[in-house]
């Protein structure tokens, strides 16, 4: 078997490393692995640039959310780098006109001194209905979100809100793929999800039962699984179409 490729692990919104904790501890007994922190620039494509400058030669992409789309991204400016993908709690829309409003009005509190209230209010969507009085899972999310900090995310989501989208890109994909959603995803339904999974010939779906918008946190094991099946592929990829609905 080849050795396994490096992975780079991309954090989502005001989050960090830690949110791929169990990930990045387990992945790495078997290869290399780096975490980067998302640069606080106002475009996707500016983004995906700084990350490129530091990360390894060849890598499998793996981002949550808001870092889906850095992945796309990074995948349209150097296809050659990227061996594999792992998507997880994405979309690869432009936001809907709703999405785009909540977006804006978060922004607006952030930037008025009510940054953390406005977190607290709003995380417990994030996560499946079981997990809302899960006290250590939503400290854990949100000790990132607070050292983050509101210019950060008001960077990040003024780049969130002007992005075209990579619905055309999907079937150019030739990289295995592995698209991760929760079944209780408020944020990005899990069927959107898997909609836009067929359109990429080499991915996987795979739907984690009882799990929110943050699967590498609230599902740390199941995550970690998929990755690991993914970079596997990604080291001896199969030829052709390989679309799989995995739950």
């Amino acid at each position: 078997m080849s050795s396994l490729p490096p992975i780079l692990f991309i954090p989502g919104l005001s989050c960090d490393e830690r949110m791929y904790g169990h990930q990045i501890q387990a992945l790495g007994r078997r290869g290399d692995v780096t975490a980067c922190r998302l640069p606080v620039e106002e475009d996707i494509g500016a983004m995906a640039r700084k990350i490129l400058s530091v990360a390894p030669k060849q890598f499998v992409a793996v981002g949550a959310s808001m870092a889906g789309f850095i992945c796309l991204e990074i995948f349209a400016q150097a296809p050659d780098r990227v061996l594999g993908m792992g998507l997880i709690a994405s979309n690869p829309d432009p936001d809907p006109t709703a999405m785009a409003a909540r977006r804006k009005n978060m922004s607006i509190l952030a930037t008025g001194g009510r940054y953390e209230l406005m977190w607290r209010q709003n995380l417990p969507r994030f996560v499946a209905q079981s997990r809302r009085r899960d006290k250590k899972l939503l400290d854990d999310i949100m000790v990132q979100l607070i050292e983050t900090g509101a210019d950060a995310f008001v960077a990040h989501s003024t780049a969130m809100g002007k992005r075209s989208g990579y619905r055309a890109l999907l079937p150019g994909i030739s990289v295995p793929t592995a698209v991760v959603a929760g079944s209780d995803d408020d944020i990005f339904p899990a069927a959107d999800q898997l909609a836009w999974a067929t359109k990429i010939p080499s991915s996987t779906f795979h739907i984690i039962h009882d799990c929110g918008h943050v699967p590498s946190m609230e599902r740390p094991s199941a995550v970690t699984e998929i990755l690991l099946g993914l970079r596997e592929r990604a080291a001896e990829p199969e030829p052709g179409s390989l679309f799989v609905a995995a739950a």
